[in-house]
C-alpha cells in the first residue's frame, strides 16, 4: 500500500477478526462556530480567562458531533453570554494554513438592548466596543481579526476613530476643522481630514495640466509626486462608502470628516449658528455635541453637551474623552 511520506499506518485486529487500518500522522481539523454580535454602540467581545489570558474574542467554540453550525453558534453564545440569538448571516469561513481549527463565523445584529450579559466560566469580562475602538492588537488571533474586519466591510464601518463635523452651509464647518487639526496635532496625534463632495462639483485637477491630460486620455489612476506632497486622482465610479475612502488613506490616529450628516454609524459634532436662522440640521439622537456661538441652544438640543465654537481646547478634550484617538505605532 502506498501512503504519503511522514504518515505511518498500523493494522489493528478487532474482536470480530476484521483488520482495521489506522493512519498515524493525519490530523483532521476541528470545526468551531462563532458569532460577531452587533449591539447598539458596537460589537460584543469577551476577555479570556485561559490561555491566551486577557485577550479578546467573539463568543464561540467547538461544534458537537451531529450539531448544525447555526445551532452550535447559538449554543456557544448562550453558554458564554446568556444571550439568545439566531445566527443566520455567515460572515465567512476562517482558517490559516496548517491550522487545526476551522471557524465558521456568523453575524447577528441586535437593534435593542438585550438585557444583562452573563459572562461564562471561560471569560472574565464582556465589553461592547465601538468600531473605532476595537482592540486589534489584543484580539485572540488572526481569525478573530479577519472576522471583525469582514463585519466592518459588511456594515461599511471604518476602523479608524473619526468625528464628522456637520451643519448647514455657511455654519463654519471648514473653519472649525481647520482649527481642530493643529490642536490635535499639538497633542501628538496624526490627523487626517476628509471632505465630502456631495454634488461632485469640486475641481481636483486643473484643465490643461499634464495630470489632467493623463486622466482625460483614460488613465485608471494618476499620481502627482513632488518633494513635499503626493496627490492621486482616480475615477470612483460613484459615491464610495466611507469605510472604503478611509481604507485608501495612510495610517492616522484620528479622522476629521466634513459632511456625511446622513451617515448613521459615525459620531457627529454639529456647528450651530443662530445667525443662519435655521434649526440644527441633525436630531439630538444623531449627535454627540454642539459647537455654537449661541447664548442658548434650542430646547430640543439642550440635553446635548455644547461648547463655545471658539473654545477649541474644550472641544478637543471632549473628543479625547468621548471618541479617544488611537495612536498608530
Amino acid at each position: 500500500m502506498r501512503h504519503a511520506a511522514g504518515i505511518a499506518a498500523n493494522l489493528w485486529a478487532r474482536a470480530s477478526g476484521v483488520l482495521e487500518l489506522r493512519l498515524r500522522g493525519i490530523r483532521c481539523p476541528k470545526v468551531a462556530a462563532g458569532v460577531v454580535i452587533e449591539l447598539p454602540g458596537g460589537v460584543l467581545l469577551l476577555q479570556r480567562r485561559h490561555d491566551p489570558i486577557g485577550l479578546w474574542d467573539v463568543p464561540g467554540g467547538f461544534m458537537d458531533a451531529g450539531e448544525r453550525p447555526q445551532a452550535a453558534a447559538a449554543r456557544e453564545v448562550r453558554e458564554e453570554t446568556g444571550l439568545a440569538v439566531a445566527p443566520d448571516h455567515l460572515l465567512g469561513i476562517f482558517a490559516a494554513p496548517g491550522d487545526r481549527v476551522v471557524t465558521l463565523c456568523y453575524w447577528v445584529s441586535l437593534t435593542a438592548e438585550p438585557g444583562p450579559i452573563t459572562v461564562g466560566e471561560e471569560h472574565t469580562a464582556a465589553r461592547i466596543f465601538p468600531p473605532a475602538r476595537i482592540p486589534w492588537d489584543s484580539l485572540r488571533d488572526d481569525k478573530h481579526r479577519a472576522a471583525l474586519r469582514a463585519w466592518l466591510r459588511a456594515r461599511q464601518l471604518p476602523a479608524v476613530p473619526l468625528v464628522a463635523v456637520v451643519g448647514h452651509s455657511g455654519a463654519g464647518k471648514t473653519t472649525l476643522i481647520e482649527q481642530l487639526i493643529p490642536a490635535f496635532s499639538q497633542r501628538g496625534y496624526r490627523v487626517g481630514a476628509i471632505k465630502h463632495d456631495a454634488h461632485g462639483h469640486a475641481a481636483y485637477d486643473r484643465e490643461g495640466k499634464d495630470s489632467w491630460r493623463f486622466a482625460q486620455a483614460g488613465a485608471a489612476a494618476v499620481a502627482l509626486a513632488g518633494p513635499h506632497q503626493l496627490a492621486t486622482f482616480q475615477p470612483s465610479g460613484g459615491q464610495l462608502p466611507l469605510n472604503e475612502v478611509v481604507g485608501r488613506l495612510p495610517p492616522v490616529d484620528l479622522l476629521l470628516v466634513e459632511g456625511y450628516h446622513w451617515h448613521a454609524s459615525i459620531p457627529k459634532l454639529e456647528v450651530f449658528r443662530p445667525a443662519l436662522q435655521k434649526p440644527p440640521r441633525c436630531e439630538p439622537s444623531e449627535l454627540v455635541a454642539l459647537a455654537t456661538d449661541a447664548v442658548e441652544v434650542p430646547a430640543s438640543h439642550n440635553s446635548l453637551p455644547h461648547f463655545d465654537l471658539h473654545d477649541i481646547l474644550a472641544i478637543v478634550s471632549f473628543v479625547e474623552r468621548t471618541i479617544p484617538p488611537d495612536p498608530v505605532s
